[in-house]
């Protein structure tokens, strides 16, 4: 009888403890502290009381960019089908200490070759792209000869940080036209730049549809892995103190710009700079606030592509709130008369950007 009383005695005393250790987790950081988990949905809170969500609710790509017409939405989907290939591709590089390489065929091939061939690809899968052109090889190219749209897009930006695990980008815009030559980058349909890093996120800019939104590739072997779905949209760029100074080398023969990369650091702005273009200029978006800044100098000249890089950017920052220049008006108002076309550029808050215009203008 007594060892029976033990006995039940021990067992009341274990489960004691293992609800004791549950209340423990729950109430102390290796619980879920941050994260409410419901039967369908995984709510992450962000400071700012914003809230993202990954649910089987949100929509997916296909279903959202219904909003499209439906060529241009068969080439956006044709654009994000190309990102996902890329995506897959970059987990599998192999770098030397200049270039990184994906097996092809049994041959390495540049990372970057690789992903042109793969964009180039879905275009023309997507049937609706007449014209596409590639900062890799700067023509206009035809692609479908019923299309109605050109695309131009630089196919990896960054390529050359893989090797340190650093994220790179892609960047898009895509034009209701048969010709880019001509175009301003007010003229855009569509404007993305994708991020390949921790996340692959492709932010995306839409003409006649406010904000900028944020598409996530889901990669978690649930029942929606491999889908692209809409999780978040950015609506405003505030005044704040990240700064992202492109060439600097320009700061030895512009006044201007070393004014104002003096003015930056006096005030303690927080740099932030990756070298990965998409990367500095997506934070601006994420983070609602900054600058980035890519200025010309007589000796170091911005080697930023206004069709390729700086227009469909500066589409999605404007987009987003903020403004883009430069030095002298919007690179939304600046024609395109040559694909190979150089350009200085600020993007960000309209504050900064002002500033900018400012201190060191079209110099």
């Amino acid at each position: 009888m007594k060892s029976s009383i033990s006995f039940l005695t021990l067992l009341v005393g274990l489960s004691v403890l293992a609800l004791s250790a549950q209340a423990f987790r729950m109430n102390s950081g290796f619980g879920l502290t941050k994260r409410t988990w419901t039967s369908n949905a995984l709510h992450m809170s962000t400071p700012g009381g914003t809230v993202s969500q990954v649910t089987g609710a949100m929509p997916n790509a296909n279903e959202y960019l219904e909003i499209l017409e439906p060529g241009l939405k068969k080439a956006t989907l044709g654009m994000f089908q190309a990102v996902k290939e890329i995506a897959y591709k970059i987990r599998t590089v192999q770098c030397d200490k200049y270039t990184c390489y994906v097996q092809e065929r049994g041959e390495m091939v540049p990372v970057d070759l690789v992903a042109n061939q793969i964009i180039f690809g879905c275009l023309l899968n997507a049937g609706s792209v007449c014209t596409g052109s590639s900062e890799e090889n700067p023509t206009e190219d035809e692609i479908s000869p019923t299309g109605m749209y050109s695309t131009v897009f630089t196919p990896l930006t960054g390529a050359a940080v893989l090797d340190t695990n650093a994220a790179a980008g892609s960047i898009w815009g895509t034009y209701d036209s048969r010709k880019i030559i001509g175009c301003k980058g007010r003229d855009l349909k569509v404007a993305a730049m994708a991020t390949y890093g921790p996340r692959t996120s492709i932010t995306l800019a839409m003409d006649g549809i406010d904000y900028v939104h944020e598409f996530i590739l889901v990669d978690d072997f649930s029942a929606r892995h491999g889908e692209w779905v809409k999780v978040d949209e950015f609506t405003t760029i505030d005044e704040g103190r990240i700064f992202s100074p492109g060439n600097l080398a320009a700061t030895v023969d512009n006044e201007g710009y070393k004014a104002l990369f003096d003015f930056w650091n006096m005030n303690q702005y927080q740099l932030s700079f990756t070298g990965g273009m998409v990367s500095d200029v997506n934070q601006i978006v994420v983070k609602g606030n900054g600058i980035f800044a890519n200025p010309d100098s007589a000796t170091n000249p911005s080697k930023l592509k206004l069709a390729y890089e700086a227009a469909p950017l500066a589409f999605i920052i404007e987009k987003a709130g903020g403004l883009s220049s430069n030095g002298v008006m919007s690179l939304l108002e600046v024609p395109i008369t040559d694909l190979e076309q150089d350009t200085p550029a600020a993007m960000g808050s309209m504050g900064e950007v002002k500033r900018y215009d400012a201190m060191v203008g079209g110099n």
